[in-house]
């Protein structure tokens, strides 16, 4: 009988104990995985515009930092 991951609950077979069941613990992690991936799955942390934090603090830009940002990145395409 598999066991299971704490953070995401992914089916870990038990070696030597789960003969032939290899594929469908292997199948169903993948399309956990993929649902993680593109976004049908939430995940932590909830990475939503205006609520990034680091240590408490809040992640925020200014226009001036973004405009240089943006000037950086059409140098960098040039």
């Amino acid at each position: 009988m598999a066991t299971t991951t704490t953070t995401y609950s992914f089916q870990k077979p038990t070696v030597g104990g789960d003969e032939d069941a290899w594929g469908g613990y292997l199948n169903a992690n993948w399309d956990s995985v993929d649902d993680l991936l593109d976004g049908t799955t939430a995940i932590a942390p909830n990475l939503t515009a205006g609520s990034w934090k680091v240590g408490g603090v809040a992640v925020t830009s200014t226009a001036a930092e973004l405009t240089c940002l943006t000037v950086l990145q059409l140098q960098r395409l040039s």
